[in-house]
């Protein structure tokens, strides 16, 4: 069971998009219920309670019990506590009708660019940006997870982006005007198995994404993991003359 003297084997985030302490503390608590060692509708310890016997902060495990309620492993009771869902529960997300397109955010913060956010972009360390993380729906469907960064010179607050970085770049007149992509096959992992209801392991299509603006600076960088049964991927290339 989950202590302050455990130790488990973690599987590794996505590439280039390292875990963060709450989604670490999520996968290991999924483990934990997964071999058992949480039973099925018993109640979770309190985040406090937790929080002390691991010697962390609140606000981490809070993060990682919304984490596992969007995961649909957790329901959260109003004044009553945190319970295991049985097997085949839905998640607390609300699922889009079928026939339709449509995004769940995830994650709209501001934060300090981490080393990969900071190399792509061509920012120093710790320089201020806007994450924008996003569950992509088509048909019912969960297929994609996208985690976009934007240095915060261009845009400042992030609960005023409603559709993408991009979009909002536009509405500013700021572009992007140009777009340099890898495509690349990969596997999924435990959070991003867990994001998409597939097996740890799925074929996922990988696509790094860096958007400039028309004076030649990176200002968008974007990750896209999606599932390798019904992600599709169109391309247009135009040559001048």
């Amino acid at each position: 069971m989950l202590s302050t003297s455990s130790t488990h084997t973690r599987q590794k985030a996505a590439p280039d998009c390292p875990a963060a302490p709450h989604i670490q503390l999520a996968n290991q608590l999924r483990e934990d219920i997964c071999q058992g060692r949480w039973r099925q509708e018993m109640t979770l310890p309190s985040e406090r309670r937790l929080a002390q016997s691991l010697d962390i902060s609140r606000r981490t495990v809070g993060l990682a019990f919304n984490l596992l309620c969007d995961w649909g492993v957790l329901t959260r009771r109003q004044g009553s506590g945190s319970y295991i869902n049985p097997p085949g529960k839905s998640a607390s997300l609300n699922e889009p009708k079928a026939q339709s397109k449509a995004q769940t955010w995830l994650l709209r913060e501001s934060a300090k660019a981490n080393h990969d956010e900071a190399f792509h972009l061509g920012l120093s360390p710790g320089a201020a940006v806007l994450r924008l993380h996003a569950l992509q729906w088509q048909n019912g469907l969960r297929y994609a997870l996208e985690y976009s960064t934007v240095s915060a010179q261009y845009l400042t607050e992030p609960l005023q982006v409603q559709v993408s970085a991009q979009a909002s770049l536009m509405a500013r007149q700021l572009g992007p005007l140009r777009t340099l992509q890898r495509i690349a096959a990969v596997n999924a992992n435990s959070e991003t198995a867990g994001r998409l209801r597939i097996p740890v392991g799925a074929a996922l299509l990988h696509i790094c994404r860096l958007s400039y603006l028309e004076n030649g600076v990176a200002v968008v960088l974007t990750h896209v993991y999606g599932r390798g049964d019904g992600f599709e991927c169109t391309t247009q290339l135009s040559a001048k003359v």
